[in-house]
């Protein structure tokens, strides 16, 4: 995958990197099994006693690749391991202080009774008690 990609398609940058690891591990292994071959084959001489300087280097290089490669495959797994350690960091919340409501302490209004008010409540209307009482005698009658 490219750079490009990685912008077209949106992708988590830690799928991309384990994907990208996965397909060098592969890349890499192959690399790796073809070393190991080339490493026994030019171990294995079929005169011993004659020193070949090509072979020497041939077989030099090779470890020097396949150590490389041994390396190189570790460091990215390290690379990973800490980009994933960073992402996976939770945020701090930030704790927000829920205000409780303040209570309103209410009074109870008295309302000032006068001494007129007092005296209409338990007064009685001689006239209007008068009234009332021919009203039903009236309407008993008939």
């Amino acid at each position: 995958m490219y750079a490009g990609d990685l912008q077209r398609y949106n992708y988590n940058t830690t799928e991309v990197l384990t994907a990208l690891i996965a397909t060098a591990e592969l890349k890499d292994l192959n690399k790796q099994k073809a070393l190991k071959r080339e490493l026994t084959r030019l171990r294995k001489t079929q005169n011993p006693s004659a020193i070949d300087f090509r072979r020497m280097r041939r077989l030099r290089r090779a470890r020097t690749t396949y150590w490389a490669l041994l390396k190189k495959k570790h460091r990215l797994s390290e690379e990973v391991s800490v980009r994933e350690k960073k992402e996976k960091k939770p945020k701090k919340e930030k704790k927000k202080k829920v205000k409780e409501p303040e209570l309103e302490e209410i009074e109870p209004e008295l309302e000032a009774i006068q001494d007129t008010d007092i005296d209409d409540l338990y007064a009685f209307d001689a006239d209007e008690f008068d009234e009332d009482s021919e009203e039903e005698s009236e309407e008993s009658t008939t």
